[in-house]
């Protein structure tokens, strides 16, 4: 096979680059997306365990019972 001329050479690493390129863009919108995604799931999941401390607390004060006065 005959080697590559320059001028092919730098044609195919263009075509490389623009194709790197293209994948790096993409790239970029997915981790964007997963930032996103994993900044509502971190506030979900803190309101989730706010309810969850709430309901505990509710929780025991109806397991106390009434005072002994009743």
């Amino acid at each position: 096979m005959k080697p590559l001329s320059f001028e092919e050479r730098l044609e195919k690493l263009e075509s490389q680059i623009a194709f790197q390129d293209k994948s790096i863009e993409e790239l970029e919108l997915i981790v964007t997306e997963n930032r996103n995604t994993i900044d509502k799931l971190q506030k979900q999941l803190h309101l989730l365990g706010e309810r969850l401390q709430e309901t505990s607390i509710l929780a025991a004060v109806s397991e106390e019972g009434p005072p002994p006065h009743y």
